[in-house]
């Protein structure tokens, strides 16, 4: 989990690489510790911030409160 948190906390700093880290945001939470369900959930918004730009910030904050909160 500790990988995917530097990951956001990252990509939120400097959006410009955001493009070049979402696979391995994805990886990250393949190999987190989150139980199967949260990790259906991370990896659909994940999807869902590649394909929309428009969003990308505000989705990528609210994936971040909720993997810090775990």
């Amino acid at each position: 989990m500790d990988e995917l948190k530097k990951l956001l906390d990252s990509t939120l700093n400097n959006e410009s690489k955001a493009k070049d880290e979402y696979g391995l945001m994805i990886e990250a939470i393949g190999n987190s510790d989150m139980p199967d369900e949260l990790k259906v959930l991370a990896t659909t918004i994940v999807e869902k911030i590649r394909i929309d730009e428009e969003t990308h910030h505000e989705m990528l904050q609210m994936l971040s409160d909720v993997v810090n909160q775990l």
